[in-house]
């Protein structure tokens, strides 16, 4: 048999100081007339990438898109920083960001719009959960599969550990309550976190 050696020749390629520098530049271009004008307007204009980032709390590490920048988040809440400021900041991987603080929430509740996100979903998985149970009045699987068009299935290897149901996902509740149940017995409607 031949045999073939292979060698990988890797070279870091680095930016000139000429290209660090022309970056360096428009980025403190940017900060300051993004600080003077309309930041979204200036950053479509030059081509720059636009991330917004809703809902940053004070210890996030992370910012969706450009990884861990800490010094970001920091600047975003100190008592110093007001709406409407920009700022430059250094990336480790090289290059930079420009940031502008959009908006302050102060701490405490939610508004109503800003919960709204987040409660109407469980408003209507609860809703649709008392609807299906006001329409089912059966009490056997078959009947409540024919009812429902729909068939029974059997599930195997779960446990408490893993509350996992293969083809529903993780309900945990429907599993604990099924732990609890003796062998053949029917337990009544449970309201699980994917379904009925």
């Amino acid at each position: 048999k031949r045999a073939v050696q292979i060698g990988t020749i890797a070279r870091k390629i680095e930016p000139s100081e000429t290209t660090t520098a022309k970056i360096f530049r428009d980025a403190s271009k940017f900060e300051i007339d993004g600080a003077k004008g309309d930041f979204e307007a200036l950053a479509k204009e030059n081509n720059y990438t636009v991330r917004p980032v809703n809902g940053m709390k004070a210890l996030d590490e992370s910012i969706p898109g450009i990884g861990n920048q800490r010094p970001i988040v920091r600047w975003a809440f100190e008592d110093e920083a007001s709406v409407g400021d920009v700022k430059r900041f250094s990336l480790s991987t090289g290059g930079y960001v420009v940031a502008q603080l959009v908006a302050k929430h102060k701490a405490g509740l939610m508004s109503a719009e800003d919960a709204s996100a987040t409660v109407l979903p469980i408003l209507r998985k609860e809703k649709k959960a008392e609807l299906i149970k006001n329409r089912v009045s059966v009490s056997t699987l078959e009947d409540l599969a024919t009812a429902e068009n729909t068939s029974v299935k059997t599930a195997s290897a779960i446990t408490m550990k893993s509350p996992t149901i293969q083809g529903a996902g993780r309900e945990p509740l429907v599993v604990g309550t099924a732990f609890g149940l003796g062998e053949g017995e029917t337990s009544g409607l449970i309201e699980g976190v994917n379904g009925v």
